[in-house]
């Protein structure tokens, strides 16, 4: 796993580390962050240079750098087709950039109107790269190089960061409120999800209550298959992860020695007791329980002290589109990254740190200082 640290580092650490190691790079802020497509690398953006760098035990080291045209934005790197996408958002394209030569490839795709892109998304199964332009998130075919889809937020929201899942053919979106509410927007985020096949709205997702972006943009990781979804809320410090419905195990077929039921010839009188009448045919019976399509998931949502053991809501709202549906996430838990033994990657006077990690989409929290 890779993360950054403060302005200019970038360090790295494996499962069962006590700490983690790196080093810090000289001059211009780093500004966008990918795990490379050369393992043990990280691609950054700082101003309008595009750097390859390689994490050492105590020190960094730039192995590659490009000059682009424009101030480089949001990355994303695609390992499989050896291609970085790098938001030019002065010039409104994304400039394609192939990673073994380390040189624009001209697979540049442009963008229409609109907001600039604050994050870029591959989604290697489907051909796609998602952006998020503030209030809409858009799918873009590389092969054609055009605007396959666009989803918009609710009045208040705003896109804050999508995870797609090649396994699974999901694409995971947070949908944060910025508003004060009643004036605009309503304090309610919204965690939707899409189908990446066919680009339309899954029908399940959640609530993010109390998620709001004045501290700083969500972000959200989701396991591959999409059993497990993350979903980080900067303005309390917390983590919720959400689990995806299990569906229902079929009931096993009767074997040899199960007692068998009466023939159909055989009436069955009822009891002395028993002065109910006989169901009809088309009565459900005693066990069929009502349709639970819409059904509405309690979420955890975080308190003023990032428990995330506070308010509940349902899914009736949508971000871009209706969430209402069967199949909703629920929240498996939640709470303050402090209290998770996650200190391996944040110090204690830490204050904000991305971590890139390959595998899983970027995830962006705050963490709180360490308090007597």
């Amino acid at each position: 796993m890779h993360y950054l640290v403060g302005l200019r580092g970038v360090a790295a650490a494996k499962d069962g580390d006590a700490t983690g190691h790196g080093g810090w790079l000289t001059g211009t802020t780093i500004t966008q962050a990918r795990v490379g497509a050369k393992p043990g690398t990280v691609v950054v953006v700082r101003g309008t240079r595009l750097e390859e760098v390689a994490v050492g035990e105590t020190s960094v080291t730039v192995e590659r750098s490009l000059t682009l045209p424009a101030t480089g934005g949001p990355l994303a790197v695609d390992s499989a087709s050896g291609r970085i996408w790098v938001a030019d958002n002065a010039n409104r394209l994304l400039r394609g950039v192939d990673s073994a030569a380390f040189a624009p490839d001209g697979k540049d795709i442009p963008l229409g109107p609109g907001a600039a892109v604050s994050f870029l998304e591959r989604d290697v199964e489907h051909g796609r790269v998602w952006a998020g332009r503030g209030a809409v998130l858009e799918a873009y075919d590389i092969a054609s190089g055009e605007l396959a889809a666009a989803f918009r937020a609710e009045p208040g929201d705003s896109i804050a960061d999508v995870a797609v899942d090649p396994r699974s053919d999901q694409a995971f979106a947070v949908w944060q409120d910025h508003g004060n509410p009643p004036e605009e927007g309503d304090g309610v985020g919204q965690l939707t999800v899409y189908d990446t096949a066919t680009l339309k709205d899954a029908g399940k997702g959640a609530e993010l209550p109390g998620n709001n972006g004045q501290l700083g943009s969500s972000s959200v990781a989701v396991t591959p298959g999409g059993g497990s979804v993350f979903v980080a809320s900067p303005s309390d410090a917390s983590l919720t992860v959400f689990t995806a419905p299990v569906p229902p195990t079929p009931s096993a077929p009767p074997s040899p020695s199960d007692p068998v039921s009466p023939s159909p010839s055989v009436p069955v009188s009822p009891g002395p007791s028993d002065g109910s009448p006989d169901p009809s045919p088309g009565d459900p019976g005693p066990d069929a329980g009502p349709t639970d399509s819409g059904t509405t998931v309690p979420v955890d949502g975080p308190t003023a002290d990032g428990s995330g053991l506070g308010d509940t809501g349902d899914t009736s709202g949508g971000g871009a589109q209706s969430t209402t549906g069967g199949g909703s996430f629920t929240a498996a838990g939640g709470g303050s990254l402090a209290s998770t033994g996650s200190d391996v990657i944040l110090p204690a006077a830490a204050g904000t740190a991305a971590l890139i990690a390959s595998g899983t989409a970027a995830v962006l929290w705050r963490r709180r200082r360490a308090t007597a």
